[in-house]
């Protein structure tokens, strides 16, 4: 693979919908609920994230045949910490990937770094960049320097399909009060380069419900909390040693975002997705498995750690 300066994902997108509707409660607090990118401002975020996967058919989906086992399953838990800097009158982030931690269980064994080295331990010391629009959403995401050697492309396009439709909610125009609703869509997309996957995307499609739960004062700032349950379309690349499918399909998730509205600043988030019997296509072949029975959970937590610095502080 060619070293780059800079690895660009052409054609990745996050973007975001408003609509709907909201629901009043009548003489309660209104809060105006944006996002906030001041220039100069320097946050470090805790990340973290658990992706599993099940199925049977082991004998068809794993290269070399499943010798005695019927089923497959997968688990990756990963955790890293963010430095995030925004930069350029507020429409540009960089982002820092410091104190990785990765575990992979492939059929109830550990695998080792040796083994299965294309974890987010492999991204430790990257820098990452993504642009930023007014209403926070629409981002291109892409590797700004390396620690050492280039990961695989397709690592860092996994990476942001997991990072980026976590990074915001989508946000109401008019101010909310507790028990407000609205809904929203966000759409995540780029195409794999893998000559295996040519052709295909990587591709999330949620379609949200917010409600707002609670409205509280901290510390002299409003922290408002937002319960979210979302509709998701999911297509991905689970791709560990001789386990390497295509998955598509959709399902359902549950999430809770709290934000700072004094500051327009994401405190924390969390949410897991079930996506039910997904199509699953082994990596370069045209069709789907027959007759597969599949799940695929993922889990994933951001919460503010420090922040560092603000614009005029």
């Amino acid at each position: 693979m060619t070293l780059w300066k800079r690895m660009l994902l052409p054609g990745l997108c996050v973007s975001g919908l408003l609509f709907g509707h909201q629901g009043g409660v009548y003489g309660a607090e209104q809060v105006a609920l944006k996002l906030a990118y001041p220039e100069g401002r320097v946050a470090r975020y805790k990340n973290s994230y658990y992706v599993e996967y099940v199925s049977d058919r082991a004998e068809i989906i794993l290269r070399g045949g499943g010798l005695d086992v019927k089923n497959v399953s997968v688990r990756i838990d990963g955790e890293w910490k963010s430095q995030e800097t925004v930069q350029a009158g507020g429409s540009k982030i960089l982002a820092t990937v410091e104190k990785t931690a990765t575990r992979v269980v492939l059929n109830n064994k550990q695998l080792t770094a040796r083994q299965f080295p294309y974890t987010v331990d492999w991204l430790e010391g990257w820098t990452f960049s993504w642009g930023v629009l007014p209403d926070g959403r629409d981002r291109n995401f892409s590797a700004e320097e390396k620690a050492s050697g280039p990961p695989q492309t397709e690592l860092l396009i996994e990476f942001s399909q997991l990072w980026m439709p976590e990074f915001s909610p989508v946000l109401p125009e008019a101010a909310v009060g507790k028990g407000d609703t609205w809904e929203g869509e966000q759409t995540f997309e780029v195409p794999f380069k893998a000559m295996q996957m040519m052709g295909r995307n990587a591709r999330v499609v949620s379609k949200n419900e917010y409600k707002v739960k609670k409205i509280a004062k901290k510390k002299g700032r409003t922290e408002v909390t937002i319960q979210e349950k979302r509709k998701v379309r999911y297509q991905g690349w689970l791709n560990v040693i001789n386990l390497s499918v295509l998955l598509d399909g959709e399902g359902k998730g549950d999430g809770e975002w709290v934000i700072d509205a004094t500051r327009g600043l994401v405190l924390s988030h969390k949410v897991k997705m079930v996506v039910f019997r997904p199509k699953v296509t082994i990596a370069g072949q045209k069709r789907p498995v027959d007759n597969v029975s599949a799940e695929l959970v993922i889990n994933f937590k951001r919460k503010l750690d420090k922040l560092i610095a603000e614009k005029g502080e």
